[in-house]
């Protein structure tokens, strides 16, 4: 529903609007599959994310780093 200036997502490229339709290979239905590969993959601020996203009926690739987490 948004995308915050300066975050992983808006230096990705990523708008208001995209779907993410893959994770790193995997299929994505929902915010928590996202927080599952995540996870399972054990990966931390730093690592990358390779992204499959629908935007205007156009799929495209795009690479994210994460950041670490804020507490």
């Amino acid at each position: 529903t948004s995308v915050e200036k300066g975050s992983p997502a808006a230096v990705a490229g990523l708008e208001v609007g995209d779907i993410i339709n893959e994770v790193n290979s995997q299929r994505i239905r929902d915010e928590e599959d996202i927080w599952r590969v995540i996870d399972d993959s054990d990966l931390r601020g730093g690592d990358e994310l390779r992204l499959t996203v629908l935007r205007n009926r156009k799929t495209f690739n795009v690479s994210l780093r994460l950041q670490e987490l804020r507490r």
